[in-house]
């Protein structure tokens, strides 16, 4: 009887998840991707069932046997006992696992979020850089919009994401070009032979907010065949302090619900001939935009809004032999936006005073071969090769644009000698067959000979960035002369691990130097719109701090972990000093930013408490010497709570504790203090 309840409860829970999307979608291509989700949970019921069925009644007599998951962990790029590359481990995922990136990588990595709202756009800048700067991986390839070269982190739930790597300079460049700031890292991972898993969870927050996750995965020795699928909404009608008008009132957000959903389907194959992984993502995002606190008092009735699907696909395959291995993957992204605005007249709510309909279709094709081989003892050599095509169709260009982009690179690994370490990567990119550029890096890490495990790195990289598809055809103000933005990139690292006791300790001090020439900047024009030029000259530099310690102490699990970033970014170019706001900080980077992590663990209670910090920020070039140029800085409080009861777990959490009033972009509303209720179910 407990294993026909185990099935009729995954039969159940199956047609729950479908019909909660089902209920959303009124189109005939959403259609054919519920009928996929059907077809993929009514496959593992029935095999399943069949599966118990094979082992008779003892089988089902016999009592649930627990076992311990088991993590199989990767590293996305070559690299050695670097300092440039950061993990983020797995406490902090499982603790947001209903949230989105943005939410994890601004509460536990050095990274900067630019958060314009609950649902709404999310970037992250490295370094001191621009949003566009920072690439972002899934598996290796590219997902970076081609349009603006950016990143939306709140359309990415933690939930869908094994392994979240930060990497910067070297460590960055050494697996693709292209991210002048850094990389950010997802990657999916394969694990066999652990037989059935389901993962069901429910979370109830503030403001109608209400996540649905389902996880169904089964594995064996030569296969894993994995499902997941979620929904995520929220009415988003938070209170906020507007402080654009005086008096300051207490207002409720409008016209800012959201709803999120997907699936992601994972089949890996395992054999002789290697190892077959397909991997395809998919989503709907629809998302109403409220207006900025500045808006509100101009009257009308505006309608704004914006609506994402988007697919990505990734088919891989890698042979290995005893001194090496080859990787070959092909990639194919198709994405669908619509951005809708308009305004209405005060007195005359049917007169329209501002009208936008931007329809835009985007796809990417992908292609990569790598090639490993071990040719000495200590040294290793690849190759590789990858190639990609974007096409973009949009009612904001006058005709279809299309663009290919081609990178050979050679690399060698050398461990010369014991402790001294060093790696080089030598790129030659092109673009529709010309030549942007060679783009080499050079990396070099010593472990000095003590028992203290010190070790001290430092690279310097040339990298480069390309220009958008709206700086280049946008219209009106596209410019199709602009040059790719190109910087030199240097690092320098000490990494510390002290001797393992009652204590275990890491620790990190990183120092990055920065020169991009030809920075893009869109500016004014005297025909009224503006326009993008390479004027820039931008200098960054800073110091960033990271460590982590654990312990145990009377049977309570103690983790701590902690970054800091102090970040100097400067534009010193000739107009800049015409305009009188050289060596000023550039906008919306922060010159001070940093979070704190605690994570005690007792029995089967976990309790997390996190704090992050945010500098002020200036929102023009000369905005120090404005008051509303700068927004202050803030902090934010959130802790939860978790208790494992059997297959269950409970979680509560509290954001923003403090119920901080704040705004991480100009007029743009922030929640204050909020929760959020988790149920979970582990088979």
């Amino acid at each position: 009887m407990r294993i026909k309840n185990i099935c009729l409860f995954i039969c159940m829970t199956a047609k729950l998840c479908c019909l909660v999307v089902y209920t959303k979608c009124n189109s005939l291509f959403k259609m054919q991707y519920i009928r996929l989700i059907l077809i993929v949970f009514g496959v593992f019921s029935f095999e399943f069932i069949s599966i118990q069925k094979s082992y008779g009644q003892s089988s089902i007599l016999m009592d649930t046997i627990m076992l311990p998951d088991v993590e199989v962990k990767a590293n996305a790029v070559l690299l050695n006992e670097s300092s440039f590359l950061r993990s983020l481990d797995t406490i902090s995922l499982q603790s947001l696992q209903s949230s989105q990136l943005n939410d994890l990588l601004s509460q536990h990595s050095s990274v900067f979020v630019k958060n314009y709202g609950p649902g709404a756009l999310s970037t992250v800048s490295l370094r001191g850089t621009a949003a566009n700067h920072t690439l972002v991986l899934w598996n290796d390839m590219p997902i970076n919009a081609p349009m603006l070269g950016q990143v939306d982190f709140s359309r990415i739930p933690v939930f869908f994401v094994d392994q979240v790597g930060v990497f910067w300079g070297s460590a960055s460049s050494a697996n693709r070009a292209g991210g002048l700031g850094g990389t950010v890292a997802l990657n999916n991972t394969m694990a066999l032979n652990k037989g059935f898993h389901l993962d069901l969870s429910q979370s109830l927050g503030s403001f109608g907010s209400i996540g649905t996750y389902a996880n169904v995965d089964f594995s064996n020795q030569k296969m894993q065949f994995r499902t997941r699928v979620y929904r995520k909404s929220s009415t988003n009608d938070f209170e906020y302090e507007n402080t654009a008008i005086l008096p300051n009132a207490r207002l409720k957000q409008q016209n800012a619900d959201y709803l999120d959903y997907g699936f992601l389907q994972e089949i890996h194959l395992a054999g002789k001939w290697g190892n077959i992984s397909f991997l395809s993502w998919n989503q709907w995002n629809d998302r109403n935009l409220p207006p900025i606190m500045t808006n509100l008092e101009r009257g009308g009735n505006p309608e704004e809004y914006q609506d994402d699907r988007f697919h990505r696909n990734v088919l891989s395959h890698i042979y290995a032999w005893e001194s090496g291995k080859i990787e070959t993957k092909i990639a194919y992204f198709i994405e669908n936006q619509q951005y809708f605005l308009r305004t209405t007249g005060t007195g005359n709510l049917q007169e329209t005073v501002t009208l936008i309909d931007s329809k835009n279709k985007l796809e990417s094709s992908f292609g990569q071969v790598k090639v490993t081989e071990n040719i000495f003892k200590k040294m290793l050599v690849f190759g590789r090769i990858q190639w990609s095509q974007d096409k973009v169709v949009s009612n904001n260009y006058t005709d279809p644009k299309f663009r290919t982009q081609t990178t050979f690179s050679l690399g060698t690994q050398w461990d010369i000698t014991k402790g001294l370490f060093t790696e080089i990567v030598l790129n030659q990119d092109f673009m529709d067959k010309e030549s942007i550029g060679f783009h080499p890096s050079f990396t070099m890490n010593y472990a000095f000979p003590t028992k203290q495990e010190l070790l001290i790195s430092g690279s310097i990289t040339s990298n480069y960035h390309l220009p958008s598809m709206n700086d280049l055809y946008w219209y009106p103000g596209g410019n199709i002369n602009l040059r790719p933005e190109n910087g030199i990139i240097s690092d320098l690292a000490i990494q510390w691990k002290p001797p393992t006791g009652r204590f275990k300790t890491h620790t990190d001090v990183n120092l990055f130097f920065s020169v991009i020439n030809d920075w893009i900047q869109w500016r004014p024009t005297a025909y009224r719109y503006w326009e993008p030029l390479n004027i820039s000259h931008v200098f960054a530099r800073g110091i960033e701090f990271h460590f982590e310690t654990q312990t145990n102490i009377s049977k309570v699990n103690i983790s701590l972990s902690g970054n800091y970033m102090f970040t100097l970014t400067t534009d010193e170019s000739q107009v800049a000093k015409l305009e009188n706001i050289s060596g000023r900080q550039l906008i919306y980077i922060p010159k001070h930013h940093g979070n704190l992590f605690l994570n005690l663990g007792y029995r089967k209670f976990l309790f997390t408490y996190t704090i992050e910090m945010t500098g002020k920020r200036t929102t023009s070039p000369d905005g120090e010497d404005l008051y509303t140029g700068v927004l202050p800085a803030y902090m934010l409080h959130n802790a939860s709570i978790s208790k494992n009861i059997g297959a269950f777990d409970l979680a509560f959490k509290v954001n923003n504790l403090y119920n901080k009033s704040y705004q991480a972009v100009m007029w743009r509303a922030m929640p204050g203090r909020n929760f959020e209720f988790l149920l979970r179910y582990k088979l």
